[in-house]
């Protein structure tokens, strides 16, 4: 069904650059989250707590702290293989 009204719209999935994600309205926020999969080209795709998009993290409520934590992760471990080649 998903891909047959993409289809419609001129919109292909690559299926390895899938994730899923839903977005609430902030009148739905006090709702439970929905955990329904979609299914793509016969793979099942179970929503993520956050997703990657053109480089930043998203979550469901917009909260910018799993994106600044993935990219404080990424900044440590660089740092961490610097520092033993500095000199003391």
């Amino acid at each position: 069904m998903l891909e047959r009204k993409a289809y419609r719209l001129g919109v292909s999935f690559s299926v390895a650059k899938t994730e899923l994600i839903h977005w609430r309205t902030p009148s739905q926020r006090n709702s439970p989250r929905c955990v329904s999969p979609i299914q793509i080209k016969g793979e099942v795709f179970h929503p993520s707590n956050s997703v990657r998009w053109l480089g930043y993290w998203f979550t469901p409520a917009l909260d910018p702290a799993a994106h600044f934590s993935r990219r404080l992760a990424l900044a440590q471990r660089a740092f961490a293989l610097i520092h033993p080649l500095s000199p003391p």
